[in-house]
């Protein structure tokens, strides 16, 4: 580009302005796309770490999910699954916090820099009551199973991209997800065009 600007200006004086100004409308367009909105998630962060408190229920980016028992400069211990388990996890391993207003989604270079939307999803007891009589006994589940069974009732989407989009997952685990509702009966296995039908809705 440097160069175009250093013949524009030998040439045509022209020339030079509207490279210059190109060349500017570049800089602005990656300062408000991308810095900007990177700037803005690390504030969010910040400021959900600094509200993050004994009893809040965080889910981590593994999609473990738990309540954090106690809080220390960069880590906290989290209580998780029936038999109540201690784990310890470094605050960057939160993906987001489920009853905090300052709900915020990490970044990830999978799923880029804009702050996760509302996660209440997997809190309707219609849904949970369903896959309770739906699960087998013994087998082990995902932890978000409920959020996206909800989920793809409720917006009536079933498309991995959709999903990996709501819940800041990777496609595999989302894959995994729509799997275990398949073997459940609760949606369709995929179609030839790679869609699935909802089969079971228990509103």
């Amino acid at each position: 580009m440097f160069n175009t600007i250093l013949a524009a200006q030998a040439g045509n004086p022209g020339a030079l302005y509207s490279s210059l100004f190109m060349f500017a409308a570049v800089g602005l367009a990656f300062y408000f796309l991308i810095i900007k909105p990177q700037k803005k998630q690390q504030q969010e962060y910040q400021k959900t770490m600094q509200s993050l408190k004994v009893g809040d229920t965080i889910i981590t980016r593994s999609g473990l999910r738990g309540k954090v028992i106690e809080l220390n400069d960069k880590t906290i211990i989290v209580e998780t699954g029936k038999n109540n388990t201690q784990l310890e996890f470094l605050k960057g391993a939160i993906n987001h916090i489920e009853n905090n207003s300052g709900e915020y989604s990490s970044n990830t270079t999978n799923f880029g820099d804009s702050p996760v939307g509302d996660l209440s999803y997997g809190e309707d007891e219609r849904f949970i009551n369903k896959l309770n009589e739906l699960k087998e006994d013994g087998k082990d589940y995902d932890l978000l199973l409920e959020d996206v069974f909800e989920f793809i009732v409720v917006e009536n989407d079933t498309a991995s991209i959709s999903i990996q989009n709501k819940f800041r997952l990777p496609e595999e685990r989302v894959n995994n997800i729509l799997s275990q509702l398949e073997e459940l009966g609760i949606v369709s296995a995929e179609d030839e065009y790679g869609k699935r039908e909802i089969l079971v809705d228990p509103r």
